[in-house]
């Protein structure tokens, strides 16, 4: 039996057609979510996107539209033909114009994609218009890329593990990425990518690792991967699991492992995706953003434990002490270099800009 997907009504203004026809670039707007509500990365974006929300509230802003939210797990339960979540959802709204449909996530994107009877738009500028947000590109109508910047993970990589020896993606990626990876870690690092995708059991990834050494770096990818019970440990769980059996240094992309144990790094912010997503009901398309979902961040403890260089990282790096606590690295430094900048390199200004923005 297909389980009940969980929505959520965010945050509901009524607003006269004047405010609507002048200010407000939609009245209603659908947000369809891949996972479900209780998983990290989900729980992120919800976050992201009830902050922006409550930020827009608090500032008397009166073009807040009325926010619905669609988890469809479908990492629990896949896309069908004619998934009857979709006639659902439409059903539920029926009552409600929909001006805009924001989707997360390549798996919903490619559903709304694969459905074109889902909210069909009848003339090219009839509503409501779809934007999917995905780290391909992909989907109905309009899309926001989260670029996962690999370049700049082989370079921070560079910067932080002077003369790697191996360079070991585990986890499963598209294609297309797994080809960016491939001529970002050669460019960079003069090494060919190993790919460790499959893994029958904990124990067999576990014993892969411990293979490794210190001059090696591990790149994780969140998978799901069986325990000795049978268990199937969230991604979370796995990191923490790659972390503590590698002897090389763990990096990753995502913002939520930050935790685990692994180093950190230039690293994708779902808080800042819902946030980011919020924003674009009121953009003009031609000023979408395309990547600035990031923020520099690494973890002192996992630092020290690889005897990683402090001095190497990133000016503006955010320093995560432990789960509870975070300092800005080296301010004392920041404002030395402030006059001197012709002394900092790409990932300085990046990071810098992060820190910037975000103060």
């Amino acid at each position: 039996m297909l389980r009940k997907f969980v929505s959520l009504v965010v945050l509901t203004f009524f607003l006269s057609h004047s405010a609507f026809s002048q200010t407000l670039t939609a009245n209603n707007v659908l947000i369809l979510i891949t996972g479900e509500p209780s998983m990290p990365w989900y729980t992120s974006i919800q976050k992201g996107i009830s902050s922006r929300l409550a930020q827009l509230s608090q500032s008397g802003d009166q073009r807040i539209p009325n926010v619905y939210i669609e988890f469809l797990d479908l990492y629990h339960y896949p896309p069908q033909a004619n998934d009857p979540r979709l006639g659902a959802i439409m059903t539920k709204y029926r009552d409600v114009p929909m001006d805009m449909i924001l989707t997360e996530g390549i798996t919903v994107a490619h559903l709304l994609q694969n459905n074109p009877d889902f909210y069909p738009r009848t003339a090219f500028d009839s509503r409501p218009v779809v934007i999917n947000f995905n780290t391909l590109g992909v989907g109905r109508d309009n899309n926001v890329q989260i670029r996962l910047r690999f370049d700049l993970t082989a370079k921070l990589i560079k910067q932080l593990v002077p003369g790697v020896k191996r360079f070991v993606v585990v986890g499963n990626y598209d294609g297309d990425l797994n080809h960016i990876i491939i001529n970002n870690v050669q460019e960079q690092l003069g090494l060919k990518a190993e790919f460790w995708e499959q893994f029958e059991s904990v124990e067999q990834l576990v014993s892969a690792l411990q293979a490794l050494t210190v001059n090696d770096v591990v790149y994780y990818n969140p998978l799901r991967i069986a325990n000795a019970d049978g268990q199937l440990l969230i991604p979370y769980e796995v990191a923490r699991l790659v972390a503590e059996s590698s002897p090389a240094p763990v990096f990753s992309w995502s913002e939520i492992l930050m935790g685990t144990g692994i180093v950190g790094g230039y690293l994708v912010s779902p808080e800042k995706i819902g946030a980011r997503m919020v924003d674009t009901i009121f953009t003009p398309a031609t000023y979408w953003p395309q990547h600035d979902f990031f923020t520099c961040t690494f973890d002192k403890q996992s630092l020290q434990r690889w005897n990683i260089d402090r001095n190497r990282l990133p000016l503006g790096s955010l320093l995560i002490k432990d789960e509870q606590t975070s300092d800005v690295f080296s301010w004392a430094a920041l404002r030395k270099m402030l006059s001197f900048g012709n002394s900092r390199n790409e990932l300085d200004n990046l990071c810098l800009a992060r820190q910037i923005s975000a103060g």
